[in-house]
């Protein structure tokens, strides 16, 4: 379960700029943030014990609340 939600949330960031960007535009804070989103997937070990998950999921959740902070 774990894996997957991991592999759904990486394929979701791959493509989170075009999906949320008018086409040809560039957003250069977005795309900080789009990057950040996709550096704390990829620091995610889905195998590691509970309280690394943890850990990893924070700055997950984290990466994901800096946006939206700025673009609600």
């Amino acid at each position: 379960m774990v894996r997957s939600a991991s592999a759904h949330l990486q394929l979701l960031a791959s493509d989170i700029e075009p999906a949320l960007l008018a086409p040809g535009t560039k957003d250069r804070v977005f795309g900080q943030y789009a990057s950040d989103l996709r550096d704390a997937l990829r620091k995610w070990d889905v195998g590691a014990d509970c309280a690394h998950q943890s850990e990893a999921l924070t700055v997950v959740a984290n990466a994901c609340e800096a946006c939206h902070r700025d673009y609600r």
